[in-house]
């Protein structure tokens, strides 16, 4: 027996474990949900989605995006790996680069497709894919996919997505594009679901303006901004100095406001989105063979630091993102704090499919953790970010991402206190 098939009975193994008592020995389904710029704040207000999810399923509370930027994130979904291995930091280009490194050839969607999976895109793919500015064509299908309908769809009504190679265009008077994605999914699973499916489905809101279906404008009006013991950060003497550099942001101000407000409102067709899904599987009798994960590609910040509508920076505002999952044998209603980020996605999909991943990942399964064990502590991985402009700013830049192992929330920097105690393994 090949070391290869010994590592994927093992890895079927381990998924067996998380199933109920007496249920068949089938490979399961796989959902993967990725939300585009969704913070944990955004989530607390979504009353479906947390009935859909993070009461029937595992929450994953520190769930990382070492590199907080939309195109970093979604290679490491995809790969397994970060950013640093990747190759891939910024948002510059991103589709037309990874095709350029060859990365498109092992990913997770050819690990499954490899091993039987029928494997479908729904939504957006990756940074500049199909974008003038790009030269990666809007044709371009990568290896691995079953079927393909990505594009951009962020930009709300009037968009287009590639349907298996065609570019179909949407009217700015036609469907809202999170309603098409909802449609495509469910016609994949009618007509896949006598074999193993993993389904990316990937929304753009609430990324940008995040122009919501009409059916749900004004949905949110009076919500207010998320104001946490870090929005408008009073005393900032010892932060980075592009931080002590900013003014604190008005909670009241009204493009700020309805930005917010949109944001939310978009992420009401995700709900719907979701719920066809659910709906899809459990009319072909699937559901109760199938994982469902639920992730943010990168956290947002409304004011907290006092930054205003931005991500890409290490705190835990835009690197700890929303992250859930449900499915067979997986516990309800239950939260973990164990350190997960973006690159055990590829990992624990694999190991729930019973597929054995290459050897550059990454990322670590989080079936142990799904199963109740409490693995070793790991340090949390950092990728790229603004790059501090002096010595003294890059001291106080790693004491402010290593501080989150002793206090929860990023008022106070650790760069001044030198006990030995005060930095505690990051779990």
């Amino acid at each position: 027996m090949t070391l290869d098939r010994v590592l994927r009975l093992v890895a079927l193994a381990a998924a067996l474990l998380l199933a109920a008592p007496g249920a068949a020995a089938v490979r399961p389904n796989v959902v993967l949900v990725v939300v585009d710029d969704v913070a944990h704040a955004d989530v607390a207000r979504l009353d479906r989605l947390q009935e859909m999810m993070f009461r029937t399923g595992t929450e994953l509370r520190r769930f990382a995006t070492p590199d907080a930027l939309c195109g970093p994130s979604r290679v490491s979904i995809l790969r397994g790996q970060h950013g640093h291995n990747t190759g891939i930091t910024t948002n510059r280009r991103v589709a037309s680069t990874v095709r350029a490194l060859g990365l498109e050839a092992s990913t997770l969607a050819t690990w499954l497709a490899d091993a039987g999976y029928a494997t479908a895109l729904f939504g957006k793919y990756l940074n500049a894919y199909g974008r003038g500015s790009d030269p990666l064509a809007r044709t371009h299908v990568p290896p691995g996919w079953t079927e393909w309908y990505g594009g951009v769809p962020r930009r709300g009504y009037g968009f287009w997505l590639n349907h298996n190679g065609s570019v179909v265009t949407y009217p700015v008077d036609g469907p809202h594009p999170n309603d098409v994605l909802a449609d495509l999914a469910a016609s994949f699973i009618a007509r896949h679901a006598e074999q193993p499916m993993f389904l990316y489905v990937a929304p753009g809101s609430s990324h940008g303006d995040a122009p919501p279906a009409h059916r749900h404008e004004g949905a949110f009006r009076d919500a207010a901004l998320p104001q946490g013991p870090s929005f408008n950060e009073e005393d900032v003497s010892d932060k980075p100095a592009w931080i002590r550099g900013l003014v604190p942001q008005p909670a009241d101000h009204p493009g700020r406001l309805e930005r917010h407000r949109n944001r939310l409102c978009s992420m009401l067709s995700v709900e719907d989105l979701l719920a066809t899904v659910l709906r899809a599987l459990s009319d072909q009798g699937v559901l109760d063979s199938t994982y469902l994960i639920f992730v943010s590609d990168n956290g947002y910040q409304y004011g907290e630091h006092r930054i205003r509508a931005s991500k890409a920076t290490a705190y835990d505002e835009a690197l700890l993102v929303p992250a859930v999952i449900r499915g067979p044998g997986v516990p309800a209603g239950v939260a973990i704090d164990h350190l997960a980020t973006n690159a055990d996605l590829a990992v624990t999909i694999a190991d729930l499919a019973g597929v054995a991943v290459p050897s550059f990942v990454d990322g670590r399964s989080l079936v142990p953790l799904l199963r109740g064990d409490r693995p070793e502590p790991r340090v949390a991985p950092r990728d790229r970010h603004r790059a501090p402009r002096s010595a003294a700013e890059g001291r106080r830049s790693v004491a402010e991402l290593l501080r989150r192992a002793a206090r929860p929330v990023e008022v106070r920097s650790l760069s001044r206190d030198r006990r030995a105690g005060a930095l505690r393994p990051v779990r």
